[in-house]
């Protein structure tokens, strides 16, 4: 994959993750919860998703290895 559509995949899902946090902090302070007790609903899957992509997103529109994982791999 070229470098250019990696760091617009990395731009696209940050925006998501973004987007779903958003949307699921707004969703609890409208309705005075983040969903239900005993039920898995789309707050909770949206919350994951929103920070693995918030997580995983940077690394890839910006390019950046932590410096731990580049010691790492240099041995």
């Amino acid at each position: 994959m070229s470098s250019t559509v990696l760091k617009a995949v990395g731009a696209a899902i940050t925006i998501l993750g973004i987007i779903f946090i958003v949307y699921v902090l707004y969703d609890g302070a409208a309705n005075g919860t983040i969903g239900e007790a005993g039920k898995i609903n789309t707050d909770a899957w949206l919350t994951l998703l929103g920070w693995f992509f918030i997580l995983i997103g940077p690394a890839l529109w910006f390019g950046e290895t932590p410096v731990s994982i580049k010691k790492k791999l240099k041995r």
